[in-house]
């Protein structure tokens, strides 16, 4: 990859049987889409420190175990991991400036344990949907307001510490969380609880 190059948008986009990945030079920005659905890639590459966009970077690559740091510089990465579904941990998400955490890690079938939500994110629409093996659910801050679909279908999820205080929408937030024993303190703020616990039959 030339090293002065910005972008690497969709630059591996359905490249299935690519294992190795090559370096991202250190003046690129824009890396969305960069390996998406790269189902063979063994492992992810380090993200500079300059990279502010990584939405769906590596959606589908269902084979990376370890993710990458993600530097304090990215903006967007919504479905960052989505369907990454031999992911073994999340990494650390920035608290600078990401607001959008929709879609993050669906479909992680292998990740056990949540990453903080920093204060900041406002968005956490269909962030751990079907994480099957996902057994508490992180704090949810006071900065979030959407969260929608955000644990649906997590089977294995037995707690939920607490949802923000100006949560309003929490269509779907629970449904399919059949191991929950419990249900979190809901405040006035939430406007829509459509179905928000529907299957919860413990």
């Amino acid at each position: 990859i030339p090293v002065r190059l910005k972008s690497c948008a969709h630059m591996f986009e359905y490249c299935v049987f690519l294992e190795t990945p090559p370096e991202i030079p250190y003046m690129v920005k824009n890396c969305e889409y960069m390996f998406y659905q790269c189902e063979a890639l063994q492992y992810a590459p380090v993200i500079p420190e300059r990279v502010v966009l990584c939405s769906s970077m590596f959606e589908g690559c269902s084979s990376i175990v370890n993710p990458p740091e993600i530097p304090n510089s990215v903006k967007k990465c919504e479905r960052m991991f989505s369907e990454c579904s031999s992911l073994q941990r999340a990494p650390i998400i920035p608290s600078e400036m990401i607001t959008n955490c929709d879609n993050m890690f669906e479909f992680c079938t292998e990740l056990k344990e949540a990453p903080e939500i920093p204060f900041g994110v406002k968005s956490c629409n269909f962030m751990f949907q079907g994480c099957t093996n996902l057994e508490k659910a992180p704090i949810i801050p006071d900065s979030v307001i959407e969260c929608m679909y955000m644990f649906y279908g997590c089977t294995n999820l037995k707690e939920v510490p607490g949802i923000s205080r100006r949560a309003n929408n929490c269509n779907h937030m629970f449904t399919g969380c059949t191991s929950l024993k419990s249900a979190p303190e809901l405040y006035t703020t939430i406007v829509d609880k459509n179905s928000m616990f529907k299957g919860c039959d413990n």
